[in-house]
């Protein structure tokens, strides 16, 4: 069986035979209790209640749908990609082969999970290297989907961080960010985000970057929501003392950089792949152009917040 928090900190991965069904996983509203820091972000119960973070064998998870590492030729290889390939069995090589010949970089392509204990599988791909918007939108477009579906339940390997290289102390808070961006955005989704860690090192940089994104505390009621403002700096230093634990914004942010993920996260609002969306393409262009300022607003406050805090220095 999949183990949640206490259980991970003696087993790597869990090799079983048995499918787990989600209710026997614990969520982050509880999991997230052990791990209380000093964020920008509000405490929310019933967005925390929307994630879990487990090691172990993701094609063994009872879900709606599982993302996979996949690379643009969708053909199968190592890692999460040659094990998704392998529990599902051959018809998912022959139906990829018969409608896909190329899926490009930051996009996804479905397709029926087969053997494995899912309705569909959603073969994402990643950057080679360390992209935060191209990693960014491979999220947003599965979550989307998921969304648009129905679904109710979506399980994510770290995707780019085994051999196309992004470090996943970089890659995690750039997924996380994404994430809490779209839960916002999309509060009515009544579902389960699963992170699905290969191993103990993943597992515990999704431990080290979630307090931050989804935090389990929250400010005194007498205390400004404007953490920086009442948080000098000496105390920030005092309270993490780990370098890599307070880099929680992606060394990219150059200006075109920050106008990218500005543009990549207002598009939360739709997918532009799916055709019977409720919608037209003129009317999301004017929800989208309705919504953009204020939204910009809301992510320029929080981006100052956290970097004010921890002292995030932009590259030179």
């Amino acid at each position: 069986m999949l183990k949640t928090t206490q259980h991970n900190q003696k087993n790597s991965k869990c090799n079983t035979k048995k499918n787990v069904q989600i209710d026997e996983l614990i969520t982050w509203d509880v999991t997230g209790k052990d791990h209380p820091v000093n964020t920008g972000y509000e405490k929310n119960e019933e967005m925390n209640k929307k994630i879990i973070i487990i090691t172990g064998d993701i094609t063994k998870i009872q879900v709606d749908v599982v993302v996979n590492a996949a690379n643009s030729y969708l053909r199968g290889g190592g890692g999460v990609d040659g094990a998704i390939h392998c529990a599902a069995g051959y018809d998912l090589y022959d139906y990829l082969c018969s409608h896909y010949t190329y899926c490009k970089t930051g996009d996804f392509k479905p397709s029926p999970g087969f053997k494995m204990p899912c309705k569909e599988i959603l073969h994402g791909v990643g950057p080679i290297g360390e992209n935060a918007i191209q990693l960014q939108s491979v999220y947003v477009r599965c979550l989307e989907y998921v969304r648009l579906k129905g679904y109710k339940s979506i399980a994510f390997p770290c995707i780019s961080t085994g051999i196309f290289g992004y470090n996943n102390n970089s890659a995690c808070p750039v997924v996380l960010e994404v994430v809490r961006n779209w839960l916002e955005v999309n509060p009515l989704w009544e579902g389960k985000i699963i992170f699905c860690c290969y191993n103990l090192t993943d597992y515990n940089i999704y431990l080290k970057f979630l307090p931050y994104y989804f935090p389990t505390t929250k400010l005194d009621d007498n205390e400004p929501k404007n953490i920086s403002d009442e948080l000098d700096k000496e105390q920030v230093k005092s309270i993490n003392t780990d370098p890599e634990q307070v880099t929680i914004s992606n060394s990219q942010d150059t200006d075109n950089d920050f106008k990218q993920r500005i543009d990549i996260n207002k598009r939360m609002f739709y997918y532009l792949d799916i055709e019977d969306y409720d919608l037209s393409k003129e009317q999301q262009k004017e929800y989208i152009d309705e919504c953009f300022e204020q939204f910009k607003e809301k992510y320029i406050e929080e981006k100052k917040d956290i970097e004010e805090l921890y002292e995030i220095k932009k590259p030179c």
